[in-house]
């Protein structure tokens, strides 16, 4: 049996979502550059922007067939 090694999500939907996401971040620290302001980013106004990508990979899950049987543990 073929493991899979890869971190990216299995799906082309899923994978424009990784995209986007990974370049709102890019699109926020260029943001931050050119106001002059400091690379490092503030976890608290951050914090919705990370949860974001957990719920995508949720919802990947979910609609997964095998993972369907461990929905109530999320």
């Amino acid at each position: 049996m073929k493991q899979q090694g890869t971190t990216l999500p299995a799906n082309n939907h899923a994978i424009k979502q990784y995209a986007f996401f990974a370049g709102m971040l890019s699109s926020l620290k260029k943001q931050k550059w050119r106001k002059g302001m400091s690379e490092s980013l503030h976890l608290t106004a951050m914090d919705q922007f990370w949860k974001l990508p957990l719920i995508v990979q949720k919802r990947m899950l979910l609609m997964q067939k095998p993972a369907l049987k461990w929905a109530k543990y999320f």
